[in-house]
């Protein structure tokens, strides 16, 4: 007999979009809890090679902005996916410097991502999948897969 963990332990699309609507920019707070471990990620995902990232849940875009900044280099592009408008908009809004590079998406809450197959050598998500039941992870893990080039990494 397995166990399996209750379903109500995940936010539905609806949900989260709900939730990071209103949470807005004080999402940006939790930057003490976050940076650690997106540092240890920035310091060995060779972003200084990456020519196209992906990043599912883009949040505010602190973190693309950092890529973009200070590690991507510069003609390497970077789109990102959000299901909330607010995230949309304050990602977009911080993004503004590299608009001709960098361009943020709004979810429609399915795990499909809307750009052509091999189009990223680069896929990231950060503090999302703990919040997804096991069927959208598996359907998502597939996306990414389908939208990195040979030799990409997620």
């Amino acid at each position: 007999m397995s166990v399996r963990e209750p379903m109500d332990r995940y936010l539905s699309p609806a949900q989260a979009k709900r939730f990071y609507d209103r949470l807005g920019s004080r999402q940006d707070w939790q930057g003490f809890f976050e940076s650690p471990a997106i540092n240890e990620m920035i310091a060995h995902a060779a972003f200084e090679s990456a020519h196209s990232v992906f990043e599912f849940g883009c949040g505010t875009g602190a973190l693309a902005a950092r890529l973009v900044q200070h590690h991507l280099p510069a003609n390497a592009r970077y789109v990102g996916l959000d299901i909330s408008g607010t995230m949309v908009s304050l990602a977009r809004e911080r993004l503004k410097p590299w608009s001709d590079r960098a361009r943020v998406l709004q979810s429609d809450g399915s795990p499909c991502i809307p750009e052509p197959d091999r189009s990223f050598d680069r896929f990231v998500s950060t503090y999302v999948f703990d919040l997804l039941c096991p069927d959208f992870i598996d359907q998502l893990l597939s996306e990414a897969h389908r939208v990195l080039l040979p030799g990409g990494n997620y």
